[in-house]
């Protein structure tokens, strides 16, 4: 079975920023947004299964505060970062959820 065939949600290939919350941190390139998550980039060597808080920023210039859980990691070769990472949302509230929604629905390409 292929990764795609896996999947519970569809992808929407929209370049996002996040950053860890509460931390005045740079903001690093994640994409692949879905319901489920999102692709992330990092220097940070993040073990499996890591639960972290990161502030996404959506592209109507708010940001979201997501729990999540490092599903996958894979060190890259190239690139301006030295990971790439898998972070499922992990439970949100109504609202939370409601945005995000939001987000993906203005964004999906049919």
């Amino acid at each position: 079975m292929s990764m795609n065939e896996r999947r519970r949600y569809a992808r929407i290939n929209l370049p996002m920023l996040y950053r860890p919350a509460r931390l005045l941190a740079p903001r690093n390139v994640a994409h692949d947004i879905s319901r489920g998550g999102i692709r992330a980039c990092t220097d940070d060597a993040l073990a499996v299964g890591t639960r972290l808080e990161i502030e996404l920023f959506l592209p109507d210039g708010r940001s979201l505060s997501v729990d999540v859980r490092v599903a996958w990691i894979q060190e890259l070769s190239e690139g301006d970062a030295r990971y790439e990472a898998g972070l499922e949302f992990l439970q949100m509230d109504a609202e939370r959820a409601e945005r995000l929604d939001r987000c993906l629905a203005e964004y999906e390409i049919t």
